[in-house]
Formats: structure tokens, sequence, C-alpha cells
């Protein structure tokens, strides 16, 4: 019997496994040609080709040798390769660091250059008259009042103010133009048994866009009131006038009459029952009999009128109140703030009334 040979070495073994596989295979190599010279004895048969491979085997050896030779010296080749790559790599690092520092070092430099370039900016403003910076974040650099100097001031903001009573308007500082929609104080409306009681006119409206350096510092403002619904036979009362300062004046609705439409303000309008109910001014008048108040756009609308079977309705309005309904044996409705006219009321008794006018108003916006 021949002995297996121990496992050859192969190439991509580590170098310390291939050389150890090596001196194994080649130690057993003796007992191999022992084992195969007494094997040719007792197979006499066979003994050439026993020959031939024990000399095949040597050969093998002989390779795998010089093969193992090789790879120990292709492991001592890539050990020295990885010393060189941890070489650059260190160096590589080393640049690293330095760069770094320059990097610190002209940050410093810069930050110096900015300290001194702000020190030489604030000397530069003062010496032309700029204010501090300090303190004066997120606002504006203008030009003074007396355009000697520039100074700074907050953003100019825009606003809204609407007075329904009399009052102050105060100009905001920064503002630069103010628009201005001023309504007067509906007209009331008439009360009658045996005539057709009329509704009151709407408050006149007025509307203007003004320049703020045109305007003092403060304005005053009168709202107009309603005029009061008549609670026995007669006409309404008038709506008060309302004001913007003597910029703008809308004057008051008018009160109530009998058989007639109430006249616009600023209009006498002789009307018949065949004229246009609807009327679209600055103002809407007011109805008589079984016809509505007039509409409007920027005023109030007309109150509307009644007789012994029937009543108008109050017109509308597009920026204003809308004028109340006439009443038959009962109240004539209220006008609407601000500057509806009041419905008349046809009624024999003394607890109905006419309706009375809406109270005016000024509404102020600034930008």
């Amino acid at each position: 019997m021949i002995s297996a040979l121990p496992t050859p070495p192969q190439r991509t073994d580590a170098p310390g496994d291939f050389a150890d596989k090596a001196d194994a295979f080649l130690g057993a190599l003796p007992t191999f040609r022992t084992e195969a010279n007494a094997l040719s004895v007792t197979v006499q048969g066979s003994a050439d080709a026993a020959a031939a491979s024990a000399g095949s085997a040597g050969a093998s050896a002989v390779a795998a040798a010089n093969s193992a030779l090789a790879a120990a010296s292709d492991g001592a080749a890539q050990v020295a390769l990885a010393a060189v790559q941890v070489g650059l790599a260190t160096t590589q690092v080393g640049l690293a660091t330095t760069q770094a520092d320059r990097a610190v070092t002209e940050a410093d430099r810069a930050e110096t250059a900015r300290g001194g370039a702000e020190a030489a900016a604030s000397a530069a403003g003062s010496a032309i008259g700029l204010p501090a910076l300090s303190g004066n974040e997120r606002r504006v650099l203008a030009v003074n009042a007396a355009a000697g100097a520039v100074e700074w001031t907050d953003l100019i903001l825009s606003g809204y103010q609407e007075f329904l009573a009399s009052g102050t308007w105060t100009k905001p500082a920064g503002a630069r133009w103010v628009r201005v929609r001023v309504v007067a104080g509906g007209g009331g409306g008439s009360k009658g048994v045996g005539v057709q009681p009329g509704g009151g006119s709407g408050g006149e409206g007025l509307e203007d866009i003004l320049r703020a350096e045109d305007l003092p510092a403060t304005v005053s403002v009168v709202v107009g009131a309603g005029g009061i619904g008549q609670s026995s036979n007669g006409t309404g009362g008038h709506g008060g006038d309302s004001s913007f300062g003597s910029f703008i004046t809308a004057l008051g609705g008018r009160g109530g009459v009998w058989n007639a439409y109430a006249p616009i303000p600023r209009q006498v309008i002789t009307a018949s029952l065949t004229s246009a109910a609807l009327v679209f001014s600055q103002a809407g008048m007011g109805g008589f009999g079984n016809t509505p108040g007039g509409s409007a756009i920027d005023g109030g609308g007309g109150g509307g009128g009644s007789n012994s079977s029937q009543s108008g309705a109050g017109g509308s309005s597009v920026f204003a109140g809308a004028g109340g309904a006439g009443g038959t044996n009962a109240n004539g409705g209220n006008g609407q703030t601000p500057g509806g006219g009041g419905g008349g009321s046809f009624s024999s008794s003394a607890g109905f009334a006419a309706g009375s006018g809406g109270n005016g108003s000024v509404r102020v916006w600034w930008w």
C-alpha cells in the first residue's frame, strides 16, 4: 500500500500556510518512494509504470517547491507595499494638519480685517453724519424733515380707524397717504294718515385720498346722527352732516315727506309715482307710497314709503347702510348704520312711528 500524500499547497494560500503545506508535502515524498519501490517488486507488471509515476511525482514536487518559493517572495513584496502605503497615509495626514493650521490662521486674519473695516466704516460714518448702527436693527435710514441729515426711522406701516362717534384722528408717524370715506346720518321717515308717508333719504357718502403732508397732526372728526322718525303726523328729521376736518363734508339725509320722494342731499328732485324708484347716486332718495327707497353706492339707501294697503322696501347700498322698509299700520324700519334712511309709517295709531335714520360714520385708512 502507498500512504496518502499530504494536501499540496495552493497559490491562494497565505505565505505561511503555503510554506507549511509545501514542507509537509516534500517530507512525505521519501516514504512515497519507498512504498512505490516495494509496490514495484510486488507488482512486476507495473514496475515501469510505478517508476514513471514516481519520477512524475518528483518533478511535481520540485515544481511545487519552486511555486512555494515564488509565492513566499510575492507575500514579502505585498508586505513591503503595505508599509509604503502606510507611510503615504501618514504623510497625507501631516499635510492635512498643516492645511488646517493655515486655514485657522487665515480666519484669524479675516476677523481682524473685518474688525478694522467696521471701525473704519464707523469712523467714516461719523465723519459724514451717519447715525450709529448699534441699537437700530431693522430700521430704515431716511433724510430728516429739515433735509439736513439722515436719521433712523421705523418702517412705514399701514392702518385703519373707524369713527362711529365724533372724535379726533391723529396722523401716524410715517404716513404718506390718507384715504377717507365719510357717510352722513340718514334722514328719518315721515308718518301720516290719508296721505302717503315717505321714507327719509340716505346720508351722503363721499370719499377722497389726501396727502398726509397736507394734513395737520390731528384732525377733528364729526359723525352725523340719524334723523328722528316721526311718531305723529308730520315729516321726518334730517340726518346730521359728517366731516373729516375741513377736507371732506358729507350732507345728512333729508327727512321723509308726504306724497313725494325725499330729495338726495345736494340735489332737489321733483318726482311722481311714475319716476324711477331706484336712483344710483351718492345717496338713495326716500320712497313714498308703495315705492321702495332708492339704492346707492357710497351713501346710505333711502327709506321705503307706505300707504293704506302696502309699503315699499328700503333701498340697498354697496358701501353704506341700507334704508328701512315702510310700515302700513306698523312701525317704519330704522335705517342701518351708516347713513340708511328711515322708513315711513302709514298709521292712525299713536303706538306706531316712522323709522329713524342710521347714524353716519367716518373711516380712515393710511399708509
